[in-house]
């Protein structure tokens, strides 16, 4: 008996956790969007580190780009999200805007956002 209780236990456990662990493709791009541009704001880390990251997300954000414009549920639940999101085609689909524009994420994010090259150089780390 205590056997049947603890493995249904278990299975409640891991259903529940599998039903709150899902999300939609938009969710799974905004994710990755944020963990890009929160590598490219690290101070913490080298150049050579935050290249590498940058690199690894711009491959990942690119198949989540193409996800996130094939998935029709996006269409029939028309959210304010959704409208957000695709409204603000240079943000939200950072990959492929970037490399329309061939410039790095990092020049493109910058110039959509309103920040330039001497701006950030004028500026200074506050702590």
């Amino acid at each position: 008996m205590k056997k049947i209780i603890l493995a249904c236990l278990a299975f409640a456990i891991a259903g529940g956790a599998a039903v709150s662990a899902m999300a939609g493709s938009l969710e799974n791009l905004e994710r990755e969007r944020a963990l890009a541009i929160a590598a490219l704001l690290d101070s913490t880390i080298d150049v050579e580190a935050r290249w590498n990251k940058l690199n690894l997300s711009t491959a990942r954000l690119a198949d989540l780009e193409v996800m996130v414009i094939n998935d029709k549920s996006l269409k029939s639940t028309y959210s304010p999200r959704v409208k957000h999101a695709l409204s603000n085609y240079e943000l939200t689909f950072l990959a492929h805007a970037s490399a329309e524009d061939d410039k790095s994420i990092a020049a493109h994010w910058f110039e959509r956002i309103g920040l330039s090259t001497d701006q950030l150089m004028a500026s200074r780390l506050a702590k």
